[in-house]
């Protein structure tokens, strides 16, 4: 049951922006005003910031513990937690549901 909400949020929400475009650059904007849409439907939303994460310097181990005021050990676990936002549970009781396994494996 859950699935169908989402498929059916997915597909509303699709076709209710489906006149809204939006240009990371301005020079994207004549090929998409071609296409015969209107101007106001434009919005000029800028780059995402992935190319400038090639600039970026990495911190090394030490100066990453020393920024997160952090004691790595040997060996340290990764994990992303995307929430799943239209679940009954806050996203609060979801990360806690995934935290607790995790504190008993680093403990």
């Amino acid at each position: 049951m859950i699935e169908k909400a989402v498929n059916e949020a997915m597909r509303l929400a699709t076709t209710r922006l489906f006149h809204v475009h939006c240009v990371a650059t301005w020079d994207y904007t004549p090929a998409v005003i071609q296409l015969d849409e209107h101007p106001s439907n434009f919005h000029y939303v800028g780059g995402l910031g992935v190319d400038d994460i090639k600039q970026i310097k990495p911190l090394k181990r030490m100066e990453l513990a020393s920024v997160l005021d952090f004691r790595f050990k040997r060996r340290n676990p990764r994990v992303t937690f995307n929430p799943e936002s239209l679940a009954e549970a806050s996203s609060q009781a979801q990360s806690l549901s995934c935290l607790i396994p995790l504190a008993k494996w680093i403990i």
